[in-house]
């Protein structure tokens, strides 16, 4: 690419002050690129300048790009409240445009502070408290080189450094853009590292390349990139590159969505350093016809090493109304395992107001795992207070067999702040036998401030018969300070002794007097098995004499019953302590 240095524009550029400010860029650059990476690990602050004002008042200056931060000052254990930020000659307050770390002496900002700006941030220090910041450095690099509406060109990097000063990594490169015309560019990217290891043979080894081109004329458009990553170079995530090797992408496209013609390509094509090239190329078109019907054609191919595979799909859509819409399917497959068929018709319509009906068909023929065949029908329908959800499934596999499923699930509102919930399941297959259950629950709040939750579930399997739950619990606090609830729960089934727990506690706390009760009796089969009723009471009955009283009666069916009681008097003032 040639540059007419007698354009005005291009001679006023490169003259004065920004023809200075460029050379020195330049110059700057290619010392850090000869010498890097020993020149980054010469970098000790965050600051580019720091003046000590007074013997208290420190002044660092930083150059801002697009980074939020973090800004290492020059001196940690900063005082409070005495930091004065500028950007630009404008006062930043804190909270709103920035935070600081006082104690660490680090500065992040709400949003970049912008390109090329010059921050000043002058603070006091604490005595005796303040030292010369050695903690961990990261430095943002930015600097643009060039700005014209059809250029750019700018210098970027970052340098790191942990709080001891040893472990330190960065990179510094170049990156660029120009326009040709309306509608075309070209980007360009150049990064150097730090050595991942002292095994480099050469500069190719620690760097990054990227190219990227774009051009579109009329309805197409064409976009190619290539990048190069050495087996040494570290740290590129942030600008889209990851572990060593080389990738080459071109990808194309006509037309628009909803457009009667809409087609694009792309292959990419993967040469990492360790192992295979590895490819892939995707191809689509799509047709739309004005009866709302939309016809894709598809194709997809990968090659490895040792293995390669492809799919191939037709898709028909059409639309009826803004509300319904109907998918057929054809699909073919190849892989390492073998060709695989699939055809599926769906349907999903929400016509009706508050209800949603869907539907697919699917069958599938595999060399692998055979031919299966399903069918798959949801119904919901609901309002703010009641919701209905129902559905049928059946599957018919060479593989697993035959299976079908069937589903209702009911949710209402009902006697103003109660929720019932109700469900019923019924599974039928040729591998486990037939399976079906309900399950209803009702929780809410009472009158009085009270609660219940109850639940009834039962379920029936071919194999081990019928078994059912059965839950009520109450709760409530009748008066203040006082807190009851009370139990019961009920299991049976065909192959065990049903078994009921009960149980109740009370929670009673006054100015003076505490209670604290409960109970809990559990029997199978109509036999006590064990019980356990717990009382403890505490008083208070003047400033210097108290009372407790603590009672347990417990009773297993193995190990018979027991009682304990135990009472405690205590007076106590500022010259005695009695306890009996």
């Amino acid at each position: 690419m040639s540059i007419d240095l007698t354009n005005s524009r291009m001679a006023n550029l490169m003259g004065g002050a920004a023809a200075r400010r460029l050379s020195l860029a330049i110059i700057a650059l290619a010392v850090l690129l000869i010498n890097y990476p020993t020149s980054a690990q010469n970098f000790s602050a965050s600051s580019i300048a720091a003046e000590k004002i007074s013997d208290d008042t420190v002044c660092d200056v930083f150059a801002s790009g697009k980074s939020k931060g973090h800004y290492v000052l020059s001196w940690t254990a900063v005082q409070q409240d005495s930091e004065t930020v500028i950007c630009d000659g404008r006062k930043l307050l804190r909270g709103s445009d920035y935070t600081i770390d006082y104690s660490s002496g680090i500065i992040a900002f709400d949003e970049p502070p912008g390109r090329n700006s010059a921050l000043r941030v002058t603070y006091k220090l604490t005595s005796g408290k303040s030292t010369k910041n050695n903690g961990a450095v990261n430095l943002p690099l930015e600097l643009r080189l060039l700005d014209s509406p059809t250029t750019n060109l700018d210098v970027i990097g970052f340098y790191k450094q942990d709080s001891a000063g040893i472990n330190s990594a960065g990179l510094i490169g170049i990156t660029g853009g120009t326009k040709l015309g309306m509608s075309s560019k070209i980007d360009s990217l150049f990064l150097i590292s730090k050595a991942s290891s002292n095994n480099v043979d050469s500069t190719s080894d620690i760097s990054a390349l990227k190219l990227a081109a774009a051009a579109s004329l009329g309805g197409l458009n064409l976009s190619t990139s290539y990048s190069r990553v050495g087996s040494a170079f570290v740290g590129g995530e942030k600008y889209g590159f990851s572990g060593a090797g080389q990738i080459f992408s071109i990808a194309g496209g006509y037309g628009k969505s909803g457009e009667p013609v809409c087609a694009s390509f792309s292959y990419r094509e993967i040469d990492p350093a360790a192992g295979a090239i590895q490819t892939s190329l995707d191809s689509r078109v799509v047709f739309a016809f004005p009866s709302a019907t939309t016809l894709t054609l598809a194709r997809t191919l990968m090659e490895g090493k040792n293995s390669s595979s492809g799919i191939v799909l037709a898709q028909l859509d059409q639309k009826i109304g803004s509300r319904t819409t109907i998918t057929a399917m054809v699909q073919e497959s190849n892989a390492g395992s073998g060709d695989t068929e699939l055809s599926k018709v769906s349907i999903n319509t929400s016509a009706l107001k508050g209800l949603t009906l869907a539907g697919s068909w699917m069958h599938s023929d595999s060399m692998k795992s055979g031919e299966s065949t399903s069918l798959d029908l949801t119904m919901k329908a609901g309002s703010r207070k009641n919701a209905l959800d129902a559905g049928y499934s059946v599957v018919d596999s060479d593989a697993v067999g035959y299976k079908s499923t069937a589903y209702v699930r009911l949710a209402s509102s009902v006697l103003g702040g109660m929720g019932l919930r109700a469900s019923y399941k019924f599974i039928d297959s040729t591998n486990n036998g037939t399976w079906s259950g309900y399950d209803v629950s009702l929780a809410g709040s009472l009158l009085g401030g009270w609660n219940l939750a109850a639940n009834l579930s039962q379920s029936e399997t071919s194999t081990a018969g019928a078994s059912s739950a059965t839950s009520v619990r109450i709760s409530g606090t009748p008066a203040k300070g006082t807190q009851v609830q009370a139990g019961i729960m009920r299991t049976d089934s065909e192959k065990t002794t049903a078994d009921t727990i009960v149980d109740a506690s009370l929670k009673a706390v006054g100015r003076r007097t505490n209670l604290d009760a409960s109970f809990m009796q559990r029997d199978s089969g109509g036999t006590l098995q064990e019980s356990k009723t717990a009382v403890r009471f505490d008083a208070s009955l003047i400033d210097t004499v108290s009372f407790r009283a603590n009672m347990v009666r417990s009773m297993t069916a193995k190990a018979g019953s027991s009682d304990s009681v135990d009472l405690l008097l205590r007076m106590a003032d500022a010259h005695a302590r009695v306890e009996a």
